[in-house]
């Protein structure tokens, strides 16, 4: 359902990271600009047939997105599978460890959303425990790393990269369990807050959490029966606290 000023009773808000608190989306399409721009060198170099930058792109998406569905986030997997599905294989794996460093570079620069700053600070002033559940990034990227870089890390109470020392990444309801424990609380009295209806709502409602979807582009049509409320803005929550 969507937000109508009614008071959510929770003790503990858990935040999704990427496209939640930071923005990750426009800086990862820019490393994968790179990518592109280095695997057609590659491909013209070592002497394979050409083929378009819309090509690898299109494979590399398909190849990301069953990956990632799958908890699959080493980098150096995606653009070795990209390449296996061009027909094209690499003689030197260190390539894609440097295609990797390369996409990171840019991939990295994560802004916060200033609604996520307000916001932050808002509920924790309020009392709230606050918590951040978010997936590994794989080999090549220390997930802790960038989370810690966020200007309200402070603020957080306990910050759990699932997918890492044994936990399974998001969407298994495991991951919520835990960080609610964590927190102090049982997932009945937590709310889950995050852009990915499946990664974040399905497994937050799946472990018995509340769920709100943050839906920025106020794209998302219909109400899944595991979206409790959806947000535009996250001071939004302002007013569901």
């Amino acid at each position: 359902m969507s937000y109508d000023e009614k008071t959510i009773n929770v003790k503990a808000v858990v935040f999704d990271y990427d496209d939640t608190l930071v923005e990750f989306k426009k800086f990862s399409l820019k490393g994968l600009e790179q990518y592109l721009r280095r695997i057609s060198k590659y491909v013209e170099e070592e002497g394979f047939p050409q083929v378009s930058k819309d090509y690898v792109f299109k494979v590399l998406k398909e190849v990301a997105d069953q990956m990632d569905s799958e908890g699959i986030y080493d980098r150096n997997r995606w653009w070795e599978q990209t390449l296996e599905v061009l027909g094209i294989k690499v003689k030197d794996l260190d390539v894609l460890t440097e295609w990797t460093n390369l996409y990171w570079s840019f991939a990295s620069i994560n802004p916060p959303y200033d609604d996520a700053i307000e916001s932050i600070e808002y509920i924790k002033n309020r009392g709230y425990k606050i918590g951040i559940l978010t997936n590994s990034d794989g080999s090549g990227m220390d997930k802790r790393r960038r989370v810690n870089k966020f200007p309200m890390i402070k603020y957080i109470d306990y910050v759990l990269i699932a997918g890492e020392g044994g936990t399974e990444p998001k969407p298994h309801p495991r991951a919520f369990i835990e960080i609610c424990y964590f927190l102090g609380f049982n997932p009945r009295e937590c709310l889950v807050v995050g852009n990915d209806p499946i990664k974040d709502c399905k497994g937050g409602k799946e472990a018995g959490m509340k769920t709100v979807l943050v839906d920025r582009a106020k794209a998302m049509r219909g109400f899944p029966n595991y979206v409790d409320y959806i947000i535009s803005d996250l001071r939004q929550l302002q007013d569901m606290l």
